[in-house]
């Protein structure tokens, strides 16, 4: 995903939300979307919708310790 997403893009999100942002707040989000997004975009989505991610665990192949 592009990291550069327009204040007015930002906004319209806030609007949607239903949240009430002072301008230093909302310059906050501004600055703290991009990082966000990417710690979202980094979520695995491969998983079937049953597994808890903090409940998988998968052994590694045999051959992984040689």
């Amino acid at each position: 995903m592009d990291d550069k997403v327009s204040r007015s893009e930002i906004a319209a999100l806030v609007k949607w939300a239903g949240m009430e942002l002072s301008e230093a707040q909302f310059d906050q989000l501004c600055e703290a979307y991009p990082h966000a997004q990417r710690m979202i975009d980094s979520v695995p989505r491969d998983q079937p919708r049953w597994d808890e991610l903090a409940n998988v665990f998968e052994f590694p192949p045999e051959d992984a310790e040689q």
